[in-house]
């Protein structure tokens, strides 16, 4: 595929391209004219980078995951090494889809204008505790 194309199908600008290949990000062939004919594996590469920095990922650190892609078959001491490094990143983004989770099932309990049983907890003050106690933890106060 062109740069055009590929352009075209992901929906980002030229320009984007042009930079992840400036950045050593991606690296497509050449044809005979010196165009850049993207593969498929350049596309899912473009795809991950589109997505890693969706999620605020530094360039730097892009270029890392991007790497670790490439070597997909990487021998066990580097997936070690992987976890030791990424694994507190998973585990934050895992702590903050959580957050997500409950903050967004408290909102749709409100807005259900729930009304307890006689003696019973509200589900939406379940929920404030809930949120409250990964704050509080989060934080670090006691």
């Amino acid at each position: 595929m062109t740069v055009k194309e590929v352009s075209e199908l992901l929906k980002i600008p030229v320009s984007s391209l042009h930079y992840y290949e400036n950045e050593n990000l991606i690296n497509p062939e050449r044809d005979k004219n010196n165009y850049r004919i993207f593969t498929q594996e350049d596309i899912m590469k473009i795809k991950c980078i589109l997505i890693l920095k969706n999620l605020n990922f530094s360039i730097l650190k892009i270029k890392e995951l991007v790497t670790l892609y490439e070597n997909c078959e990487a021998e066990n001491e580097s997936r070690v090494l992987i976890e030791k490094i990424y694994g507190e990143q998973i585990r934050e983004m895992e702590r903050k889809r959580d957050e997500y989770t409950n903050t967004i099932n408290l909102f749709k309990t409100i807005l259900l204008f729930e009304k307890p049983e006689d003696g019973k907890e509200k589900e939406a003050d379940k929920l404030i505790e809930k949120i409250y106690s990964t704050y509080i933890e989060k934080e670090g106060i006691e």
